[in-house]
């Protein structure tokens, strides 16, 4: 249980470090709850976090991609889908179709939206092909039952290639896959996947795979996936600057603040600059940085409490100045913070066609990579995947572009697996090159550990007044999950019990065999709703 449930006074002052899209639904959740003075402390001279939308010129013409966050489901991503209704954000449907090549074009097939593949390679045998297929068509139906599975939480993703049912739960049925569905279809995927680590998928946790499966692309117990998969038209960007009006439009209206604020410097958004927490007690925290332009050390507060949403590295040096000695559950609360892993992620939006399949025609909206390797499994695989952006904005829907059939094709692909030509680089209207880096958390064995731990040390008040939400939090950061985590954030800033076991993975049942039982609370709420 939590130390306390008494609420915080509504006129309390609340911090908010990290302007993503958990800092930014962290602080749409204070204001709804009563609490309209909370504010938004941001390194980056924007808010987004990895939404971010950039305009290219294309020929004669301005295109735009989202070279991060790309599209959601709206079947799942219930609190999300919400959040874009209430404000307006306009979005499409994406033509939700997918390719798997190599370099060579020795291998390459397509997946769309059916079991129904073509085939992999010329020389594959009728039964190997046959083999295969069975193979996707027995995953689709048994990934719903292995995300919901505690027996597959200590399992990689290579553990369960070679056993991929629970021998004492009746579902998934006990099955062996062939050798080309890992090599072709399942590892190469989970490569494709944003929280893949350099170390390569075989190594991933496959629940946190197979989560992602259930939450982003429609995999569930009744057959083949049923997404509505979406994009926003525009890009994400017009979501983050809606929820951006709507903070700044509720300070304006209810901030009971304001002339305090306007004493210390202090607004609704900060950017731009490093913060550190300070303080604790009766006292109150303060936000301290030093000025990058002038060198002056700046002191916000006192705010009855922080909410740090940023990376995990980013809030362990954060606590950097906070005293174990007032603060007897710091060290363990660093110490989880450390164990988190984080890679960088280079995106280019170009028309260099040689990172999608040799042959035109099996060009799809998501293009999967194959990389060549010896052995069974590669040793080093970076992640990537590429977007052919015209089809996964429909053109073919877009009546602007129907009219234009011969509008160039382009591409946003992240951690290309070979170097691009510089000529084929887009530039932006202002001339600078569409290339943007993202650093985000990876998947490892550790992280459904480390994120149960978290979550029971908030649960239990650790750090008294400090709580932390983003990506690394839950699940593989998604975007429903951002939202989760900065809800509960919010929720225990202000004094509201929200129970560990919400917001992590649940536990066995031994005297139970439904693996619906065991789904994460957010998750079981999520199907249901389908």
């Amino acid at each position: 249980m939590a130390i306390s449930t008494a609420s915080l006074d509504p006129s309390a002052r609340i911090a908010i470090i990290g302007g993503g899209i958990s800092g930014m639904v962290a602080a749409k959740t204070l204001s709804e709850l009563g609490y309209h003075n909370n504010y938004v402390f941001e390194a980056q001279s924007e808010l987004g976090g990895n939404s971010s939308t950039q305009a290219v010129q294309l020929g004669a013409d301005t295109r735009w991609a989202d070279m991060g966050v790309n599209d959601y489901n709206t079947k799942t991503y219930l609190n999300i889908y919400r959040l874009i209704c209430e404000l307006g954000a306009v979005t499409a449907p994406l033509d939700d179709t997918t390719s798997y090549s190599n370099s060579d074009g020795t291998v390459s097939y397509t997946v769309d939206g059916l079991p129904n593949t073509s085939l992999p390679y010329p020389d594959m045998s009728p039964e190997a092909y046959q083999q295969f297929q069975q193979d996707i068509e027995f995953f689709w139906t048994s990934v719903y039952y292995v995300a919901n599975d505690p027996f597959f939480e200590q399992k990689t993703v290579a553990d369960y290639l070679a056993q991929p049912y629970n021998p004492n739960n009746p579902q998934p049925r006990p099955y062996n896959y062939g050798p080309d569905f890992g090599a072709y279809y399942l590892l190469p995927r989970v490569n494709g996947m944003y929280f893949a680590p350099t170390a390569g998928p075989q190594n991933m946790p496959i629940v946190l795979v197979t989560h992602y499966y259930v939450l982003q692309e429609g995999f569930n117990q009744y057959g083949s996936p049923n997404p509505d998969r979406r994009y926003f038209v525009g890009g994400t960007r017009q979501l983050v600057d809606r929820i951006q009006d709507w903070l700044l439009n509720d300070y304006d209206l209810y901030a009971t603040d304001r002339n305090s604020d306007e004493q210390q410097g202090l607004g609704k958004f900060m950017l731009g600059e490093q913060v550190t927490v300070s303080g604790g007690g009766p006292a109150g925290y303060h936000v301290n940085w030093t000025s990058a332009t002038s060198g002056a050390t700046n002191t916000v507060g006192p705010f009855a409490s922080v909410i740090l949403a940023v990376h995990a590295d980013a809030a362990y040096q954060c606590l950097s100045q906070l005293n174990s000695q007032d603060q007897p559950n710091l060290p363990a609360v660093l110490q989880n913070l450390s164990g988190y892993q984080y890679e960088a992620c280079t995106a280019y939006i170009h028309t260099d066609a040689r990172v999608l399949p040799a042959d035109v025609n099996a060009w799809r909206s998501f293009n999967i990579h194959i990389y060549e390797y010896p052995g069974a499994y590669p040793y080093s695989t970076p992640y990537t995947i590429s977007y052919l952006e015209n089809r996964h904005q429909n053109d073919a829907l877009n009546l602007s572009y129907r009219l234009e059939p011969y509008s160039p094709q382009f591409f946003t692909t992240l951690n290309p697996p070979v170097d691009l030509l510089p000529r084929y680089i887009l530039q932006s209207p202002t001339g600078q090159p569409a290339i943007k880096t993202f650093y985000h958390n990876v998947a490892t064995m550790d992280t459904i550990g480390l994120q149960r731990e978290l979550a029971q040390l908030q649960e239990a008040g650790a750090l008294n007044g400090i709580y932390f939400t983003g990506g690394y939090t839950l699940g593989v950061g998604l975007h429903e999950e951002c939202w989760i985590s900065a809800n509960h954030a919010a929720r225990r800033a202000v004094g509201i019990s929200v129970p560990a076991t919400h917001a992590t993975y649940g536990s066995a049942h031994p005297d139970k065999d439904a693996p619906t039982d065991h789904a994460p609370h957010y998750l079981r709420h999520a199907l249901r709703a389908r």
